[in-house]
């Protein structure tokens, strides 16, 4: 948003796709980044507790 902002107060018209379009472009880009680090946030979560379960399974089998 602080994009489509900084865009919409600036003189100078560096995408010439028309004020609303640049707003609608930049809020769409905010919401694939944000759904694209909640995936890796996913990921990395089930990546750790798989490395956890690794390690209790090792741990037990050692005793």
């Amino acid at each position: 948003m602080f994009l489509g902002l900084l865009h919409t107060l600036s003189p100078f018209d560096f995408l010439r796709i028309g004020r609303q379009n640049v707003i609608d472009v930049f809020d769409y880009s905010a919401i694939a980044l944000s759904s694209v680090l909640y995936l890796v946030g996913l990921y990395l979560r089930r990546r750790h507790f798989r490395h956890v379960r690794e390690m209790a399974a090792a741990d037990f089998a050692a005793h």
